[in-house]
């Protein structure tokens, strides 16, 4: 069964020359159906199965000669000439008629004039993508779908196994991700992300005042910024141009930071900086429930969140819970109280004031450490010590106000992203978040759903009347008969 012809697919080859963007350079040269026969791969089955597909053949129009006479060498720039044509390849295609359908043609190949080149080079297709098996329709298609509805969704769609899909993702984001340009970044933001149980961790470099990831390594130590800078310096990125790096208080970043951008002013992330606070609370609590007295117990058990949230985000029970409750009578409400007040030292609008009230807040620390109990001096004594020897990192925040808010965006995301990217490794997770955080410039806007282009419908021809009968025109009134 072989239906090719001249116009085997009918009115659809004007859709797939869109699709293709063929231009004036190129044209379809024949297209229709035919059978593939493919060895069947079952257990215990013997035998070949035969499937239909659509091709579509397409060869050089002649304004493609023009175009040849006019190109120049990639390497020495000269003149090149008409050398021969390479052999027939093929790439897949967007089904059409619910068919795999695959595009054919034969690339002109050219050779350098120069005889000391003597370089020769291939024609690129418009319809081809970054991993040349497959047309950047179908590129297109997966992009959107891994977007929308993750990698095993855009499989089903295209019927396309999920491992050449991801290898086709990697191919263009990697393309793009080398495309990137660095020159204009002058304030980065870096935070680490945990990948599996146990020590195992990324690091996820962004820009935060344009909100776009740029770099991602494993491991969250100085070297992770090295490479990071390594990286950049390929891009365009000026290290003596970046002004704020926003991150938190881990010792591998600062040091990676004081050595790779030592100009830059470090700002320690307010998120982090509660956080640890909200930490040093905690670890009072728990020690608390187990050394203090019976009263203390009953008012600390099941009480974790109250200590741990904001009061206005409590819920009805916890806040009415929490007006019963006096912070001054035992130590764990005393820790909320410094949390609270180093929260409030964020509300003043002046780095020198906010400076003052951070001081006397390490002050008040100490003073209480030195009547309380071990359990909360040395977490108290931690966290004072942490806040004086980062106190001008801390203040930094009310230069012009950047934070890592970009990150704990990103942190929300991020197990779903993981989930996505389950059974694909370091690579499946660095894909997913450039395409979804990485801002590159795919050339489609990616929450717009995918649309095929609607295939051409048959209308059937008017008949013509029988010669036996009197066609009267819907405009004209019936002669009278006399």
């Amino acid at each position: 069964m072989n239906t090719s012809s001249r116009h085997g697919l009918g009115e659809a080859e004007d859709i797939l020359a869109q699709q293709l963007k063929l231009g004036k350079t190129w044209r379809i040269a024949s297209s229709g159906f035919e059978p593939l026969s493919r060895p069947l791969t079952r257990d215990a089955v013997e035998g070949d199965e035969v499937e239909v597909i659509a091709f579509c053949e397409i060869k050089s129009a002649k304004k493609m000669e023009r175009e040849l006479e006019r190109a120049k060498c990639p390497v020495c720039a000269g003149s090149m000439r008409r050398f021969g044509t390479r052999a027939t390849r093929s790439w897949l295609h967007l089904p059409i008629f619910g068919k795999r359908t695959e595009i054919r043609a034969e690339l002109p190949r050219l050779r350098c004039n120069n005889r000391l080149c003597d370089k020769t080079v291939s024609v690129n297709p418009p319809w081809e993508s970054s991993s040349k098996h497959f047309s950047l329709s179908v590129e297109e298609a997966l992009i959107r779908e891994v977007a929308g509805g993750g990698l095993s969704h855009a499989s089903r769609m295209l019927g396309i196994p999920e491992s050449t899909l991801h290898k086709l993702l990697n191919r263009r984001i990697d393309r793009l991700v080398e495309e990137a340009d660095w020159r204009a970044v002058t304030a980065i933001g870096v935070d680490d992300y945990a990948i599996d149980k146990g020590q195992s961790y990324i690091s996820i470099f962004s820009d935060i005042a344009r909100r776009r990831v740029l770099f991602v390594v494993r491991g969250r130590t100085h070297a992770a910024v090295k490479a990071f800078l390594a990286e950049g310096e390929k891009r365009g990125l000026v290290k003596d141009k970046v002004a704020y790096v926003s991150m938190d208080m881990g010792k591998g970043y600062i040091k990676g930071m004081n050595e790779s951008f030592p100009l830059a002013r470090k700002i320690f992330d307010k998120f982090h900086v509660i956080k640890l606070a909200n930490d040093k609370v905690d670890q009072i609590r728990r020690a608390e429930c187990t050394k203090a007295e019976l009263s203390v117990r009953a008012t600390l058990n099941g009480k974790r969140w109250i200590f741990l949230k904001n009061q206005e985000n409590l819920t009805e029970k916890e806040l009415n819970a929490f007006k019963n409750i006096d912070m001054s009578t035992f130590w764990t409400g005393r820790a909320y109280q410094v949390r609270c007040a180093l929260q409030q030292v964020y509300a003043f609008g002046d780095a020198p004031t906010a400076l003052h009230r951070l001081r006397c807040l390490i002050k008040w620390i100490r003073r209480l450490c030195k009547k309380a109990p071990s359990y909360f001096s040395r977490p108290m004594n931690t966290l004072a010590n942490t806040l004086e020897e980062h106190a001008q990192g801390i203040v930094a925040h009310w230069d012009n106000k950047l934070t890592n808010a970009f990150h704990e965006g990103l942190h929300s995301v991020f197990s779903a992203i993981k989930r996505r990217s389950r059974g694909l490794g370091f690579t499946g997770m660095r894909a997913h978040l450039f395409l979804h955080f990485g801002r590159l410039p795919f050339g489609f806007d990616l929450k717009q759903p995918f649309q095929v282009a609607p295939m051409p419908t048959w209308t059937p021809r008017p008949q013509s009347p029988p010669s036996n009968q009197t066609h009267t025109p819907e405009n004209q009134e019936p002669k009278a008969v006399s």
